[in-house]
Protein backbone atom coordinates (compact mmCIF):
# COMPACT_ATOMS: atom_id res chain seq x y z
CA UNK A 1 0.00 0.00 0.00
CA UNK A 2 2.87 2.38 1.10
CA UNK A 3 4.43 2.23 -2.51
CA UNK A 4 0.68 2.94 -4.54
CA UNK A 5 0.60 5.88 -1.98
CA UNK A 6 3.81 7.31 -2.52
CA UNK A 7 3.06 7.21 -6.43
CA UNK A 8 -0.22 9.02 -5.79
CA UNK A 9 2.03 11.62 -3.05
CA UNK A 10 4.14 12.19 -6.39
CA UNK A 11 1.22 12.45 -8.79
CA UNK A 12 -0.64 14.59 -6.62
CA UNK A 13 2.95 17.14 -6.16
CA UNK A 14 2.43 17.33 -10.35
CA UNK A 15 -1.32 17.97 -10.44
CA UNK A 16 -0.61 20.99 -7.62
CA UNK A 17 2.33 22.31 -9.54
CA UNK A 18 0.66 21.79 -12.97
CA UNK A 19 -2.52 23.69 -11.57
CA UNK A 20 0.11 26.68 -9.44
CA UNK A 21 1.95 27.32 -13.09
CA UNK A 22 -1.49 27.77 -15.07
CA UNK A 23 -2.29 30.06 -12.65
CA UNK A 24 1.34 31.90 -13.09
CA UNK A 25 0.57 31.66 -16.46
CA UNK A 26 -2.89 33.80 -16.44
CA UNK A 27 -0.83 36.45 -14.01
CA UNK A 28 1.61 37.06 -16.18
CA UNK A 29 -0.40 37.67 -19.21
CA UNK A 30 -1.33 41.03 -16.94
CA UNK A 31 -4.48 42.35 -15.60
CA UNK A 32 -7.04 42.65 -18.17
CA UNK A 33 -6.48 38.59 -19.74
CA UNK A 34 -6.32 37.83 -15.90
CA UNK A 35 -9.52 39.07 -15.48
CA UNK A 36 -11.20 37.61 -18.58
CA UNK A 37 -10.25 34.50 -17.37
CA UNK A 38 -10.70 34.61 -13.95
CA UNK A 39 -13.28 31.59 -13.86
CA UNK A 40 -9.99 29.60 -15.36
CA UNK A 41 -7.87 30.93 -12.78
CA UNK A 42 -10.18 30.41 -9.48
CA UNK A 43 -10.65 26.82 -10.93
CA UNK A 44 -7.16 26.33 -11.59
CA UNK A 45 -6.42 28.19 -7.92
CA UNK A 46 -8.90 25.65 -6.15
CA UNK A 47 -7.51 22.33 -7.96
CA UNK A 48 -4.36 23.36 -6.69
CA UNK A 49 -5.48 23.44 -3.66
CA UNK A 50 -7.25 19.89 -3.26
CA UNK A 51 -4.52 18.42 -5.18
CA UNK A 52 -2.04 19.94 -2.48
CA UNK A 53 -4.18 18.39 0.62
CA UNK A 54 -4.31 14.83 -1.00
CA UNK A 55 -0.56 15.05 -1.26
CA UNK A 56 -0.13 16.44 2.46
CA UNK A 57 -2.73 13.34 3.24
CA UNK A 58 -0.61 10.82 1.50
CA UNK A 59 2.61 11.96 3.02
CA UNK A 60 1.34 12.11 6.43
CA UNK A 61 0.15 8.48 5.88
CA UNK A 62 3.87 7.22 4.26
CA UNK A 63 5.59 9.29 8.26
CA UNK A 64 3.19 7.70 9.70
CA UNK A 65 2.17 10.70 11.21
CA UNK A 66 -0.47 10.85 14.44
CA UNK A 67 -2.77 13.03 12.15
CA UNK A 68 -3.89 10.11 10.21
CA UNK A 69 -5.35 8.55 13.18
CA UNK A 70 -6.30 12.11 14.70
CA UNK A 71 -8.73 13.31 11.45
CA UNK A 72 -9.37 10.00 11.36
CA UNK A 73 -8.68 9.98 7.28
CA UNK A 74 -9.32 6.55 5.59
CA UNK A 75 -6.08 6.56 3.47
CA UNK A 76 -7.84 4.10 1.09
CA UNK A 77 -11.02 6.26 0.44
CA UNK A 78 -8.91 8.97 -0.30
CA UNK A 79 -6.79 7.02 -2.80
CA UNK A 80 -9.58 6.54 -4.77
CA UNK A 81 -11.17 9.74 -4.53
CA UNK A 82 -7.84 11.21 -5.66
CA UNK A 83 -7.83 9.02 -8.38
CA UNK A 84 -11.98 9.86 -9.38
CA UNK A 85 -11.39 13.57 -8.99
CA UNK A 86 -7.93 13.53 -11.10
CA UNK A 87 -8.97 11.01 -13.57
CA UNK A 88 -7.55 12.72 -16.78
CA UNK A 89 -4.03 12.94 -15.00
CA UNK A 90 -4.44 8.81 -14.84
CA UNK A 91 -5.02 8.54 -18.94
Amino acid sequence: MKDEIRLLRDKADEITVFYEQKVGGYLALGEELFNMNRENVEESIALAGTANRYRHKFAWYLLDSPLIKELDIDIEKEAADFKAQFVDFFK
